[in-house]
């Protein structure tokens, strides 16, 4: 693994039923060489799904921006 700063975030979104998904980060990744990405996960989810993806810019603790504060 690449002993740089994390490429990528990693997500679980867990659905819930009337109301918003429930997003949790639960991991990073790292672009290797080859173009691949190495995942770090902290938990794997039994339910729900995960979703991998370029943050905005690096994050500086809480309140910093993540990549759900774009506007597509």
């Amino acid at each position: 693994m690449s002993g740089g700063a994390p490429t990528h975030a990693i997500w679980h979104i867990r659905d819930r039923e009337g109301k918003k998904a429930f997003w949790t980060e639960i991991g990073v990744g790292f672009t290797n060489r080859d173009g691949s990405i190495a995942l770090k996960l902290n938990l794997v989810p039994i339910d729900g799904g995960m979703i991998v993806v370029k943050p905005l810019e690096p994050r500086d603790g809480p309140g910093g921006r993540d990549w759900r504060d774009r506007e597509d």
